[in-house]
């Protein structure tokens, strides 16, 4: 009787630690992308975490309608590169997810490990901050230089001298910003920063003749693929922390071509306080339109660390 009693713990102990759970953060092994497995209703699903992938949306559904099977899991997976969904068996092991994913050329074996560390998508956004801005500081921070309308406003300029002069120009309206309370819109500078494949623009307020404020910034990076990445990114004292625009251009921008042609020349905006382009003129602050855009999406996971909105913009 004892030895059965022995026996029986010895066997419940084994099914108790090959019994691990499915939720949790899974490290893919490609691109740093981490997704996040949770219990929604009687079904499981993924959503991508954080991923250096452009493709990869942070709040995405990855894996969904995962259903317990003897001691794995079925449902479907998507897989980024192919664009579709596909049937799958998921069987947490040792600290792994074993998946075998099913279609009409066979099946594949893939493995993601348990998720320590989460990475950075950029050096710029941290996974572990949380936006504690409220819907209304945030709504002012829009009305006085929306992102969506700069992010328009890079994927049409030509060069870094030709986003500056499109920011500014009178006609376009796209700041509303006055940090020197002079009731008078501040002249905004652009002045870039290079990086080997990065490029980040900033997008500064002229505030005096010595002080220049970061309100947002744009980080360019090209990719092994050559595939080039775009976010902005507003300045956490306007926009709270985490606040990013990720514009998805139905062409490439003419600036990223140049960024990486042979025309490219650095450029740090010459002008100041009292200084000023021809086209340039002070202007009493105005309220701009919103901007046109075909689909606009905002994105939050939970513990919701990143606000970010993804726009499809028709240049």
């Amino acid at each position: 009787m004892k030895n059965l009693a022995v026996l029986v713990v010895l066997i419940f102990t084994s099914i108790s630690l090959n019994a691990q759970s499915l939720e949790g953060l899974w490290n893919t092994g490609k691109e740093n992308t981490v997704v996040k497995i949770e219990k929604v209703n009687n079904t499981y699903d993924g959503t991508i975490y954080a991923s250096d992938n452009f493709n990869a949306k942070i709040g995405n559904i990855l894996v969904k309608d995962l259903v317990k099977s003897g001691d794995s899991y079925k449902g479907k997976i998507y897989v980024i590169d192919r664009g579709e969904w596909y049937n799958a068996e998921f069987k947490p092991k040792n600290e792994q997810l074993v998946i075998t994913v099913y279609s009409g050329f066979g099946k594949k074996v893939i493995e993601w490990d348990k998720a320590g560390d989460l990475p950075e998508i950029l050096p710029e956004i941290k996974m572990s901050d949380v936006n504690t801005f409220s819907e209304e500081e945030i709504k002012e921070a829009e009305e006085n230089l929306d992102l969506d309308v700069v992010a328009e406003i890079f994927g049409e300029s030509s060069d870094l001298e030709d986003f500056e002069r499109r920011l500014n120009d009178p006609a376009n309206k796209i700041s509303n910003l006055d940090l020197n309370k002079d009731d008078e819109v501040d002249y905004l500078k652009v002045v870039e920063k290079e990086e080997g494949d990065k490029r980040t623009v900033y997008v500064q307020a002229a505030v005096n003749d010595n002080t220049n404020k970061t309100v947002a910034s744009i980080v360019v990076i090209k990719d092994s693929n050559n595939e080039v990445n775009v976010e902005v990114i507003g300045d956490e004292a306007f926009y709270g922390k985490n606040y990013v625009v990720i514009p998805a251009y139905r062409r490439v921008p003419s600036i990223v071509t140049w960024f990486w042609g042979p025309r490219y020349t650095g450029w740090i905006s010459p002008y100041r306080i009292g200084y000023y382009p021809p086209y340039f003129r002070p202007r009493t602050v105005v309220v701009r339109p919103r901007p046109v855009v075909e689909h606009t999406t905002v994105i939050r996971t939970s513990p919701r660390p990143i606000r970010k909105r993804t726009i499809i913009i028709r240049n």
